[in-house]
C-alpha cells in the first residue's frame, strides 16, 4: 500500500503487460490526472470507476490532453462485470472477476521462463499459476477532527 500523492504513487509503481491498473479515486480531476499517467504506461488492463456520463466526460478529457485514443478507447469504464452489484463488496468482487477474466483470457508474458508459458504441462507439473498482485495507492488529506495530531489537541484543550 502507498500512501502518496498520485504522481509519486503512480511513479512508484512497476507496470508491465502483466500490470492491472484500477483507478478509483474519490474526484473526477483524480481520475484524470492518474490515468494520463497510467496510459503512458504498458498494461493489460486499466479501468476506471464512474458512471457511463462521466467515463465519457473523462475520454474526452484524455484525448485533449493527447493521450493516445487507442488507448483511451481500450479503457474499461465503467469498471467491472454486469452482475447486478448493489453493495461495495460486490462492486469489489464485479472488478476483481473483470480483472481475472481478463487475465485468464490472455497468454501470460512476464513472470515465467519461456519453458513455462510454452508448456501448460510445466506449469501443473511444477505446481505453478499465474499471480495476480495488488498495488493500492491512497491518497487523502488528514482530517484534523478525523486523526487529531499533537497541535490539534493543544488548540482543543485551550
Amino acid at each position: 500500500m502507498l500512501c502518496l500523492p498520485f504522481d509519486k504513487a503512480l511513479a512508484q509503481v512497476p507496470d508491465g503487460a502483466e500490470t492491472y491498473f484500477v483507478v478509483v479515486t474519490r474526484a473526477h480531476a483524480f481520475d484524470v490526472d492518474c490515468l494520463k499517467v497510467i496510459l503512458r504506461k504498458p498494461a493489460a488492463y486499466v479501468g476506471m470507476m464512474g458512471s457511463r456520463g462521466r467515463a465519457a466526460l473523462v475520454r474526452r478529457q484524455l484525448l485533449e490532453a493527447g493521450i493516445d485514443a487507442e488507448r483511451v478507447e481500450a479503457l474499461y469504464a465503467p469498471i467491472g462485470l454486469s452482475i447486478g452489484s448493489q453493495t461495495a463488496e460486490e462492486i469489489a468482487l464485479s472488478i476483481l472477476a473483470q480483472i481475472v477474466s481478463i487475465k485468464n483470457a490472455r497468454p501470460q508474458t512476464e513472470g515465467f521462463s519461456s519453458d513455462q508459458t510454452n508448456t501448460s504441462d510445466s506449469l501443473f507439473l511444477q505446481k505453478k499459476k499465474p499471480s495476480l498482485s495488488l498495488t493500492v495507492l491512497i491518497h487523502m488529506k488528514l482530517q484534523s477532527h478525523l486523526f487529531p495530531t499533537k497541535k490539534t489537541l493543544k488548540k482543543k484543550q485551550r
